[in-house]
């Protein structure tokens, strides 16, 4: 992700191009998890919420859970909400409101709110009948 600059130090905006989402991030699906199944304690529980960085509740995994990795960006299919999560956390897997996780060895904290940003105003061409899944995320098409 190299970003170009002028001489005065502005970005050259001029000189951005489109890319597919899938051309520059890994995108994965965090396991099938419900809510209920789950005691209270210190990780977060990403969900499809547009506040809160995502995070809907703090939970207990279970014994030997692998929690999703942080550093990347989550993106929910209802509205295109999109936070980054700089810490390992439980994300909401499974059908209907499942997140989506973006992942780049070049993410830092920075450049994915940025994205975030990009992705959000993206997103607004997707209504509910037709959300923002992981297959409508790979060919989204981002400047």
């Amino acid at each position: 992700m190299k970003i170009e600059k002028g001489n005065n130090g502005n970005l050259l905006i001029e000189k951005w191009k489109e890319f597919e989402v899938s051309k520059l991030f890994t995108i994965k699906s965090p396991a099938s998890r419900s809510i209920k199944k789950y005691d209270e304690g210190d990780t977060p529980y990403v969900s499809s919420g547009s506040v809160n960085n995502g995070i809907i509740s703090y939970l207990s995994p279970k014994k030997d859970e692998k929690l999703e990795e942080g550093n990347c960006i989550t993106v929910s299919p209802l509205d295109g909400s999109s936070f980054y999560q700089e810490n390992d956390f439980l994300g909401r897997g499974g059908a209907g409101s499942a997140i989506s996780l973006l992942y780049n060895s070049e993410l830092s904290k920075y450049n994915a709110l940025f994205i975030c940003t990009v992705i959000k105003k993206a997103s607004s061409r997707f209504g509910y009948s037709d959300a923002l899944t992981s297959d409508n995320l790979k060919t989204l098409k981002l400047k």
